[in-house]
This record gives C-alpha cells, structure tokens and sequence, in this order.
C-alpha cells in the first residue's frame, strides 16, 4: 500500500515537473512577444527622436562654426592691419 502510495506521488511529482518545465519554456516566448509588441510602436519614436537630435546637432555645429570664422576673421582682420601699418611705416622712414 505504502508503495502503491509513493509511486503515485512520483508520477504526480514527475508530471508537475514537466508542466513547470513547460510554463518556464513559454515564459521567454511571452516575454519576447510583447518585447517585439512594444518596439513595433518604439521604433518609429525612436527614429523621429534621433533625426530631431540630428537636426539639432548640426544647427549647434553650425552655429559653433559661424562663432570660430567670426573669431578667426577678427584676427585675421588685426594681423593684416597690423602688416600694413608696419609696411607703412616702413615706406615712411625710406622716404
């Protein structure tokens, strides 16, 4: 009697095993389901995020450049007045 008793808890044991085996083999499934769901409706945002940060990335690189050639123009500006004023006063002291 006691044996009839364990071999049937063996088989109830051995046959919720499987069946936590097999809930543990869908749960990845489900996961990765509503995974690929939610980037389905990620993705397109995502893009339209990234092209904005682009946008804006180039209006600062831009606006960046227009800051150095105004500096660079500025010192262009003061080497080239500085050499005519020296090639000036040069022509006036051979005079």
């Amino acid at each position: 009697m006691v044996f009839k008793i364990l071999a049937i808890a063996r088989d109830c044991s051995v046959l919720i095993l499987g069946l936590e085996i097999f809930v543990m083999l869908l749960l990845p499934i489900f996961v990765l389901w509503y995974a690929t769901r939610w980037l389905k409706d990620f993705i397109p945002q995502a893009a339209r995020f990234l092209q904005n940060m682009k946008a804006e990335w180039f209006r600062i690189v831009s606006r960046v450049d227009l800051v150095m050639t105004y500096i660079r123009t500025a010192f262009i500006w003061i080497g080239s007045k500085s050499e005519g004023l020296r090639a000036f006063l040069s022509r006036m002291r051979s005079i």
